[in-house]
């Protein structure tokens, strides 16, 4: 699993710190972005098996917009998204929201480092087989 390589985006800075360390101790490869302004250079630079993203970003920015940002770029729409947020308003119409975007998961803060962890490593996994799969078709 310590080749496996998770990009999170979130404006919390506290929070972005906390969830870089559980993932680095869970033997993932971290990418903490703190700027929506700067998530799709990052992505594109480290090429991440998963990103996991805050829907409420700085400069009321949204994850929401930055999923569709990251669709619309051809060497990162395939890359798997997982949506955190501490929003529980309105569940169903997070959840709706979520799925839309081409989010396979969503994740509630607080979370613990087992809600965290074993939910991102099958989708890591799943984002690392689609990288290799893609590489081989392109060939």
């Amino acid at each position: 699993m310590s080749d496996l390589k998770i990009m999170i985006v979130d404006d919390d800075t506290f929070l972005l710190e906390y969830t870089t360390l559980i993932l680095q101790n869970s033997g993932y490869t971290v990418l903490p972005v703190s700027k929506y302004e700067d998530a799709i250079q990052s992505a594109s630079s480290f090429s991440p098996d998963v990103v996991l993203l805050d829907i409420n970003l700085d400069d009321g920015k949204t994850g929401y917009q930055l999923s569709h940002e990251l669709r619309a770029d051809s060497k990162l729409r395939n890359i798997p998204i997982v949506f955190i947020t501490s929003d529980t308003s309105n569940t169903s119409n997070t959840q709706c929201k979520v799925f839309v975007c081409g989010a396979l998961d969503f994740i509630h803060k607080p979370f613990t480092q087992e809600d965290i962890t074993t939910r991102l490593a099958p989708i890591a996994s799943i984002g690392r087989l689609t990288k290799l799969l893609t590489e081989i078709g392109n060939k």
